[in-house]
């Protein structure tokens, strides 16, 4: 009778577990996003906001990781947890992000996370900034798209991004300005009034058409991408000026969505991570963001460019208050989001990602030895516990930069400082550039400024573990042709091609109140 009654209760929780619904995922990717730009981070001036909210009530990761310090092969790495180069999305050229031109996108032949989830049971959702190829053949064939990479929901989307060209205060360019919703341009130019607000009415009426199933919503907003802007609301909200207008209206959208999940009884189902693709860019002066305590930013290989401010948020599952020093990297997102929806990866495809769900769910220590940084073929640097090893640097933007030619300084502070002469701005973002004849190794924990070098005859034994893992590494390395720089003006988006500028306002009968120059 005993063992009976054991057998029943041991087939009773099988059946629970059976049955038990997978955690909702939504990844909220924050557009160049400094390591400074949030109170609940360290900055001083920023006013604090629903995320900094996330912060302290979920767990705050101080050693991760962005796998490049540019949007368009970050944000694949995100999706696909393998090297960029492997598909051809790093170009030894001046071309390191698509364009309007580009008859590329992300393979089809790469697995994305999407498309694993949806393998899985769940209902995928996009919304907001994509920048992972549009079309292939003429203006409006849609092939890079999100519908064609896993997502079966697509709202408001900037296949693109929000360019410095798109400032309306300044004639925007229409052949790099547009916005679509789903695969159908419906602004060109895009108007910056309400783009969030768009966003965030279609994030929640995807999460409100799946409450009864797990879905995964991936949120990329503009924000902070230069031209900045904001809703009137936010105008003048923040002592920071400009940018932190932007990021008050960014804590307001996240503050939206969680409202939601909320309100309709899932927030505790829910996992909730928000990061940035990549560094700020420095170069736009106090309209650029702040890395806070680290050096360099957007386009570089130092921590500014690379180290990311990482939330993760699950009620009643993330234990609040707590901080991780794991190290990590956005290629860990695929497989880690895969073992969380209670799936296995492909032993056929090389991820460059290692599962962090021990370090989400338990605190644990980092899987990773090393995390190599690569640009093409090119190394650049490799963490390793506290130490970091740089190979070279492509671009130098950094806090002596913007304080000798930024006319308000980065906190409208224009006091300027000796030395200021010899300090120009190298900026080229091209792969194999900047290399240097043998590393300069830092202790990245202790000084994240990266300017105090050890001597690297002390630390031989490291130096050479790490370059085992190089060669290692390298064996098995695959690199794709790249694709980042083969355009075409055939291929620019034009919502109404028979016309001598491409100008458009929602037109046609599926949306509301349009109209068409």
């Amino acid at each position: 009778m005993l063992q009976r009654l054991g057998l029943l209760v041991a087939l009773a929780a099988v059946c629970f577990v059976c049955e038990a619904k997978s955690p909702n995922i939504i990844i909220i990717y924050v557009d160049d996003m400094g390591y400074g730009d949030l109170a609940v981070y360290g900055n001083p001036t920023q006013e604090w906001g629903r995320i900094d909210d996330m912060g302290r009530d979920g767990m705050m990761f101080t050693n991760y990781y962005t796998a490049a310090p540019l949007c368009t092969p970050s944000r694949a790495a995100m999706l696909t947890g393998r090297q960029p180069a492997r598909y051809g999305f790093s170009d030894a050229t001046a071309d390191s992000t698509f364009s309007p031109m580009s008859v590329y996108g992300l393979p089809w032949s790469e697995y994305t996370l999407a498309e694993a989830l949806r393998d899985l049971g769940y209902a995928t959702g996009l919304v907001g900034k994509w920048h992972l190829g549009i079309n292939s053949y003429n203006s409006s064939d849609g092939v890079w798209l999100p519908k064609n990479q896993g997502f079966d929901f697509v709202g408001h989307l900037l296949p693109l991004s929000n360019d410095p060209d798109c400032d309306e205060n300044e004639s925007p360019e229409p052949m790099v300005c547009f916005l679509y919703y789903g695969d159908e341009i419906v602004q060109q130019p895009f108007q910056h009034e309400n783009l969030t607000q768009n966003f965030v009415a279609d994030a929640i009426e995807f999460i409100d058409a799946h409450t009864d199933e797990p879905f995964f919503l991936y949120f990329a907003t503009a924000h902070l991408h230069p031209s900045l802007y904001a809703n009137g609301a936010f105008n003048g909200s923040s002592v920071r000026g400009a940018y932190g207008d932007n990021v008050n209206e960014l804590h307001w959208a996240v503050g939206e969505v969680l409202d939601y999940l909320d309100e309709v009884g899932i927030a505790n189902d829910t996992l909730v991570l928000l990061t940035s693709d990549n560094g700020p860019g420095l170069s736009g002066c106090e309209e650029g963001g702040d890395a806070g305590p680290l050096s360099g930013g957007k386009g570089t290989y130092a921590e500014g460019g690379i180290r990311m401010p990482m939330i993760a948020y699950w009620p009643e599952t993330i234990e609040g208050g707590t901080r991780s020093a794991a190290l990590s990297t956005a290629l860990d997102i695929f497989p880690t989001m895969v073992e969380i929806a209670g799936g296995t990866l492909d032993d056929e495809i090389t991820y460059d990602g290692l599962s962090i769900a021990d370090v989400l769910l338990d605190n644990a220590d980092t899987p990773h030895d090393y995390v190599l940084f690569y640009c093409n073929e090119y190394l650049y640097a490799v963490r390793t516990g506290s130490y970091k090893f740089v190979f070279g640097e492509m671009t130098t933007v950094d806090r002596m930069w913007q304080t000798c030619n930024c006319p308000l300084g980065i906190n409208g502070d224009s006091t300027l400082i000796k030395g200021c002469a010899s300090h120009q701005l190298t900026m080229s973002a091209v792969c194999g550039v900047g290399l240097y004849d043998k590393p300069i190794l830092y202790n990245v924990d202790k000084d994240p400024r990266e300017i105090y070098p050890l001597p690297l005859a002390s630390y031989s034994t490291l130096l050479r573990n790490v370059y085992k893992e190089i060669t290692s590494f390298e064996t098995n390395f695959d690199m794709a042709s790249g694709i980042l720089s083969k355009k075409s003006c055939d291929v620019v988006p034009c919502c109404d091609d028979t016309k001598d500028q491409c100008e458009c306002n929602y037109p046609g009968d599926d949306f509301t109140a349009g109209y068409c120059f």
